[in-house]
């Protein structure tokens, strides 16, 4: 029992301690006399994408700005942005729509949730821009989709998604 509350309380305090050493570990970075790139600069640059990368996969069903999530890496979000497409090869609101998507497929296929109740748990309000980004990333809408999702797995026949 108390092994579990230990637990717990490490969980909690896991992120903000990720936060104040990345923080620590740019400060020493700004005081070092030479300003080239070695090893620990892009450990804590990997570091700040991980950490990004983790706080867009746990809140993708709410509002994420870029100012939002670099204030929660405390950084700037002008170099968030650079630094995370240099590491990633995408932008960062690029990121939050895969990840976003990936989520709404999987819902589409395990759920019987409507279209538009998968789209604002995925943190899409406005539903014409859910289904543009869907299909951006899947090549179909989420509806077609979602008829291909219960063809394969044989829910409904041809006869019964045209009604």
């Amino acid at each position: 029992m108390q092994k579990d509350s230990l637990t717990a309380s490490m969980m909690i305090y896991r992120q903000p301690l990720h936060a104040m050493l990345l923080y620590f570990a740019r400060i020493l970075a700004a005081l070092k006399p030479e300003k080239r790139l070695d090893s620990r600069d892009f450990s804590s640059r990997s570091i700040l994408m991980e950490q990004v990368k983790c706080l867009v996969r746990q809140n993708y069903s709410e509002s994420l700005s870029l100012s939002d999530i670099a204030a929660s890496v405390y950084t700037n979000p002008s170099y968030l942005s650079r630094v995370f497409k240099e590491e990633t090869g995408i932008p960062p609101s690029l990121y939050i729509n895969q990840i976003r998507i990936q989520n709404a497929r999987k819902l589409l296929e395990d759920t019987e949730e409507l279209i538009i109740d998968i789209a604002v748990a995925c943190g899409y309000n406005y539903i014409p821009h859910f289904n543009r980004v869907f299909k951006e990333h899947t090549g179909m809408t989420p509806t077609a989709y979602l008829k291909s999702c219960r063809r394969r797995s044989g829910i409904f026949s041809d006869q019964d998604l045209e009604s």
